[in-house]
């Protein structure tokens, strides 16, 4: 994350969380998310990282499922905003999340518009990840040859002959549970299997002697 990040220095926490990348065809996956030294880990961001790209923001609701705009509404007598959302929220991460003109102040004193604002930190925290920590610790890998060049029923190049792929050879990434090893081991059968076909290295020789 970038080093001005307002939730830097919140590692260890974890909790349910939202997520999505700011772009038309990003999925939402709700998660747990886990604060680390470096940023942020866990199911919820392994998954919506398949879809993240440099440059590109990713958009967090710290309270999936839950009306933050209700539950200051809802707030009576000495009641501020930090103490109100501490119920739902770990003290730290809200405290970091709420804007510091408001967090301390009674509910009762501020207006619509810095409820709404109070609320957008919380259901829309939107920050932009510096890097990610690459094929060292990935899960998955995005990216490889295209399927649309590969036989479905033997896994041999279309382009090819002789050449077979499995696995993350290809431009085939699943989500996290057990997805991608069940692509390897599935299509591994099939290319092994199609190989290892009585003839196939004969047909091979004919074609690529003519």
């Amino acid at each position: 994350m970038p080093p001005e990040w307002p939730l830097a220095g919140l590692a260890g926490i974890s909790l349910p969380v939202r997520i999505s990348c700011a772009a038309p065809e990003s999925p939402v996956f709700e998660d747990a998310l886990l604060f680390t030294h470096k940023g942020v880990s866990g199911p919820a961001v392994l998954q919506i990282s398949c879809w993240w790209s440099k440059g590109t923001a990713v958009c967090i609701d710290f309270l999936p499922g839950e009306d933050a705009a209700a539950l200051l509404d809802r707030a009576t007598g000495k009641a501020t905003p930090l103490s109100v959302l501490a119920r739902r929220l770990p003290e730290r991460l809200a405290a970091a999340l709420l804007p510091v003109d408001t967090a301390t102040r009674r509910v009762a004193e501020l207006s619509r518009a810095q409820r709404t604002a109070v609320a957008d930190a919380l259901r829309r925290h939107t920050v932009t990840p510096s890097r990610n920590e690459g094929l060292a610790k990935a899960e998955a890998a995005a990216g490889g040859v295209d399927t649309r060049e590969v036989d479905p029923f033997t896994m041999q190049s279309r382009l090819v002959p002789g050449l077979f792929f499995c696995g993350e050879m290809l431009d085939v990434t699943g989500r996290l549970g057990g997805y991608n090893l069940h692509w390897a081991w599935a299509s591994g059968t099939v290319a092994g299997e199609a190989a290892a076909r009585p003839g196939i290295n004969d047909s091979v020789r004919e074609k690529s002697a003519l």
